[in-house]
């Protein structure tokens, strides 16, 4: 609580390994896990294209122009971040992995007509 201090409707879930926390702040659904002890094992963003770091989302436009941003998980890990960026165009749905400045697609779906 003293480090989402301002987290709304937090929802607790026990795990084999822990326990997980569901909730939203500042509009941005969190997921965070916590081993057994108490200690944070990853914490889990997820929001849209205006909540992305600018030079994230520059990475992601300057090579998927005509593509829209329309979902974005943001995973901590100690203190190592990495972005999964779900971008779509008309025919296609790419998930797109920043991490260390490097970008690379890790899957790809072509839209059925």
């Amino acid at each position: 609580m003293s480090t989402y201090w301002n987290a709304t409707n937090p929802q607790w879930v026990k795990y084999a390994e822990g326990f997980v926390v569901y909730f939203k702040s500042d509009s941005i659904k969190h997921r965070v896990y916590y081993d057994n002890t108490g200690g944070r094992q990853c914490t889990i963003r997820q929001y849209s294209e205006k909540d992305l770091p600018r030079e994230i989302r520059h990475m992601v436009k300057s090579v998927y122009y005509d593509y829209s941003i329309y979902l974005i998980d943001e995973v901590t890990v100690d203190d190592k971040t990495s972005y999964i960026i779900k971008i779509e165009d008309k025919t296609s749905l790419k998930e797109i992995k920043i991490e260390n400045g490097e970008m690379e697609v890790t899957h790809e779906f072509i839209k059925s007509k």
